[in-house]
């Protein structure tokens, strides 16, 4: 009798599928919650340029925001990205070091709290962060006794408002004249 059973294969599958079964799962929701997490990072990540941008554009027409009207600009947004407002928070701070001269540099933190689905296998809920800058120049001082402000930005470039010097128009080429003509590609070469 112990002889068949050990020659006897045909609950084999369904002891290997037993065994194999919370492994396949387990990754299954591994695969999940790391999904959850990019997707809550990346929504992190468009909040914030929405916000950086409004913030910006909110300052070039000379509407400074403090920081509370920014992270409440921020909260405002969270429901449009998928966010839970309950789960997420937004932080405002001036950069202890401002890294570019003429320029006011804030630090735009967002927060959210991701729930696990895999806390049966003891990972808790925890939090994803994203955080960049915002950076707000200042505006340039073009008066001779630095009297007066003009509302233009400085971008660095030294050509005033706009930051843009008009580019001259192209010196037209020589025609060519003799063998040049001839064969037509005697660049820059005259007879």
């Amino acid at each position: 009798m112990m002889k068949r059973l050990r020659k006897d294969e045909s609950g084999a599958t369904v002891v290997e599928f037993a065994l194999l079964l919370p492994v396949i799962f387990g990754s299954f929701l591994g695969v999940l919650q790391a999904g959850m997490s990019m997707m809550t990072y990346n929504s992190l990540r468009n909040l914030s340029a929405e916000t950086s941008r409004y913030t910006l554009v909110e300052y070039q027409i000379s509407n400074e925001l403090t920081h509370t009207q920014i992270e409440d600009d921020g909260k405002a947004r969270a429901g449009s990205h998928g966010l839970d407002p309950t789960k997420f928070t937004i932080d405002v701070e001036t950069a202890t070091t401002q890294r570019i001269e003429g320029a006011t540099e804030l630090t735009l933190t967002t927060t959210y709290e991701v729930m696990s689905v895999v806390s049966f296998l003891g990972v808790d809920k925890f939090d994803v962060s994203f955080t960049r800058p915002i950076f707000l120049i200042d505006e340039v001082d073009n008066s001779e006794d630095g009297s007066e402000l003009d509302g233009t930005v400085d971008d660095g470039t030294g050509f005033g408002e706009g930051g843009i010097e008009p580019t001259p128009s192209p010196t037209p080429s020589p025609t060519p004249t003799g063998e040049c003509a001839e064969v037509g590609n005697c660049y820059g070469h005259t007879n």
